[in-house]
């Protein structure tokens, strides 16, 4: 009878998925060393909890690096563990400084990378990293007057290769501090929580978060930060630590419940490990290490937990499938972000033009502005928004950025205010209620009241009856009085939009230092000229309106029939109910009453009647004059003055033929801080750039249209995996595979 060979189909697919997980660990871990964890979330496992609960040893336990032991001893800065199943063995230790440090010393501590052909030198290593970083030796405790740091932003990198190794990368944390003491400052405390709630905050990051049996798990404040970054707790994993240290039976079954997932239910759930002895000064081997918890955990009241939830050999199995799982479901986001990212940091660099240090660099790079701003100008003045600068037109930038749309508004708003504001004082009929708190508000017969004493005044030898004409331009001049403070008022409304216009318009092309620089000092005093020659305009039409107005509009005619015939009605109207008050009861015997009351509003005194003819010119003068008036206003005067020609007002003419040495260099030299930020820029957009070409193969490799394993074949795989693991009897193994897997018999 053929033989159940358990041990090909193993091999085959545990060497499929121990290459795809190297390979996916190895991505991200590059990825990080190109400084892209700084710039977008990658997926990772970060181990943390509260100072002195076992997290570093959880950490040795995990890696099998043993690390230096003392007492009170802490984790100071971030250290990353890197291990990967190889055939050939490889330790690298080196730093990835913080982004706090300076570019020299950024430079010195990468210079740091020790290679050593076995572990037992790497505490050594570890002592001479933590003098590198600045940190005071192990055996020394930082004084808070020494001035010596007891915490870094920098990065231990710990790169461990073998063939006995997990596929896996860890990324350790300082613990968290409760209170300060005489080596660890409130600095310290807030540095450390700050650090911690910066990797927990990432959405692709799952959160070991190592709790201690020794101490109640309500205060610890681990769990309070992870519950605070991972509110739903679907990337939380919660590790116990020290539960040999718990001595009654009811503190245990209490920590038993929380492994269970019955205190605190978490999707990813919790594992148990016994410390090794950190009081003494060799372990042993790590394999005895791990042979003592799991004869510990088999003699204890946790042998109820499963095999899964228990021990560092479970542990490691977990971690490498959870990773593994994370970085394969989160790479096509990473990559979605590295896209987007790339694209922004473009657009930044693109606003911060071509390196410019010698004169010609500055003119060629203010030249090419014009070309721009001359494009956006002229769309913008003539409505035409198809650009992407010009956005949503409800938003306040929109808004602003529409400009003839703005202008036009404006002109609607004006048009409105001339009509409702224009005139000197606001005439009502007569007996109509007035509005006292308008002191501009009068009469008809008030009116015609201020007519006559300008009749007076005014007098010279006309017969009695007649008026000279020009009363009828200066009761105009005075009437209208208010059109010239409503312009200017309404110029100014226009001169802000379009400085609005321009500043959203330069913030878009450049930086916001060119761009101020070019406001101030070129485009601004140019705006300026053009507010005085409009203002110039204004007053030339004003003054033209100050000599006798004419006009040989039909309307005026019409306006002024109007105005006869309303007054007439008016009168009229006025007599006839006064007759018909004190006579009630009027009938055809009365006609000649009534006609005589009508001819008696025809019978006006001289002056009188030449006041009301003057008024109904002026008015009728005023109605015709003042539709052309804010037309004019709006097309010759301001868009001829103000918005004509604005893409004029920087042009490459100016550059070249107007703008001097010194200005040129003023407005377009780069500072040194905008020297750095170009160079920040652009080691960004090549760290994206090489994320980019690093996911990308990845993602295609794994394109639909490939054939992936069967799934059966592949649970036969995790059948047998599972045999291991949980030690599933042979034959019923067996049993499943035929049906599952028939060629591994």
């Amino acid at each position: 009878m053929p033989c159940f060979n358990s041990h090909a189909p193993h091999r085959q697919f545990y060497t499929l998925e121990s290459e795809e997980q190297r390979q996916l660990f190895d991505i991200i871990d590059d990825l990080r060393a190109h400084g892209l964890h700084g710039i977008t979330y990658l997926p990772q496992i970060i181990i943390c909890g509260d100072q002195s609960c076992g997290k570093s040893s959880v950490l040795e336990a995990i890696s099998r690096v043993s690390f230096p032991k003392k007492e009170n001893l802490c984790t100071r800065f971030v250290t990353e563990v890197i291990l990967r199943r190889k055939p050939e063995t490889e330790n690298v230790v080196s730093i990835v400084a913080g982004a706090n440090r300076s570019p020299q010393q950024q430079a010195e501590l990468e210079l740091f990378k020790r290679r050593m052909d076995n572990l037992s030198k790497f505490p050594d290593v570890y002592i001479e990293a933590t003098a590198k970083m600045g940190l005071s030796p192990l055996s020394e405790v930082p004084k808070l007057s020494s001035g010596a740091k007891a915490f870094c932003q920098d990065i231990l990198r710990i790169e461990v290769a073998g063939p006995q190794c997990s596929q896996l990368t860890l990324v350790d944390l300082p613990g968290l501090i409760h209170v300060r003491n005489k080596s660890q400052t409130a600095a310290d405390i807030e540095l450390v929580r700050s650090l911690v709630c910066q990797y927990m905050k990432n959405p692709r990051s799952i959160i070991l978060a190592i709790i201690t049996a020794k101490n109640d798990y309500a205060n610890q404040i681990v769990l309070q930060h992870a519950k605070k970054h991972d509110p739903r707790e679907n990337r939380t994993m919660g590790i116990i630590t020290k539960p040999d240290t718990l001595l009654r039976n009811s503190e245990s079954e209490k920590i038993i419940n929380l492994a269970q997932n019955k205190e605190i239910q978490l999707k990813l759930g919790w594992h148990v490990l016994k410390n090794i002895d950190t009081g003494r000064a060799d372990n042993g081997p790590h394999s005895s290490r791990d042979d003592q918890e799991q004869d510990w955990f088999e003699k204890s009241n946790f042998r109820t937990l499963s095999q899964n939830s228990r021990g560092i050999s479970s542990l490691r199995q977990r971690l490498s499938s959870l990773l593994f799982k994370q970085i394969k479901a989160e790479l096509p986001n990473v990559m979605k972000d590295i896209r987007k990212l790339k694209g922004l940091s473009e657009q930044q660099l693109k606003k911060l033009g071509p390196s410019r240090k010698s004169h010609a660099e500055q003119v060629n790079f203010l030249v090419g502005l014009t070309t721009s701003f001359r494009s956006l100008c002229e769309a913008a003045c003539s409505g035409r928004y198809g650009q992407e600068i010009f956005g949503n037109p409800l938003s306040s930038e929109g808004k602003e950025r529409h400009l003839r749309s703005h202008v036009e508004q404006e002109h609607r708003a004006f048009k409105k205010r001339l009509d409702e504001h224009g005139s000197a004082w606001k005439v009502i009929p007569n007996g109509a209620l007035r509005d006292e708190k308008n002191e501009n508000e009068i009469t008809e017969d008030q009116a015609i009241e201020r007519v006559i004493r300008l009749l007076d005044q005014s007098r010279g030898q006309e017969l009695p009856g007649t008026y000279n004409p020009d009363l009828i331009g200066k009761l105009f001049h005075e009437y209208s009085e208010p059109w010239s403070l409503i312009v200017l008022a309404h110029i100014s409304t226009i001169k802000t939009a379009i400085e609005l216009f321009l500043k959203c318009v330069f913030s878009h092309l450049t930086t916001r230092p060119v761009a101020d620089a070019l406001l101030k000092h070129w485009i601004r005093p140019r705006l300026e000229e053009r507010y005085s020659k409009t203002k110039g305009l204004l007053q030339e039409h004003l003054a033209s309106l100050k000599t006798s107005p004419r006009t040989f509009n039909k309307e005026f005619s019409q306006q002024v029939a109007k105005l006869d015939a309303e007054r007439n009605v008016s009168a009229v109207t006025a007599s006839l109910l006064e007759l018909f008050k004190s006579r009630p009861h009027l009938n055809a015997r009365s006609i000649p009453l009534i006609v005589e009351a009508i001819n008696k509003t025809a019978r006006l005194e001289m002056d009188t009647s030449a006041a009301i003819s003057i008024y109904n010119y002026m008015k009728g003068l005023y109605n015709t004059l003042i539709e052309l008036f804010g037309d004019h206003v709006i097309w010759h005067i301001i868009d001829r003055g103000l918005l004509g020609g604005l893409e004029t007002i920087f042009s490459p003419t100016d550059i070249t033929g107007k703008m001097d040495v010194s200005m040129v260099r003023f407005i377009a030299a780069e500072s040194d801080s905008r020297l750095k930020e170009r160079d920040a820029l652009e080691k960004k957009l090549h760290a994206l750039q090489y994320g980019e070409d690093t996911i990308g193969p990845k993602l295609q490799s794994n394109a639909p249209g490939e054939n992936p394993p069967h799934p059966l074949k592949l649970y036969a795989y995790w059948l047998i995996r599972a045999r291991e693991s949980h030690g599933l009897r042979r034959g019923e193994h067996r049993r499943i595979a035929i049906v599952l897997w028939p060629e591994s018999i």
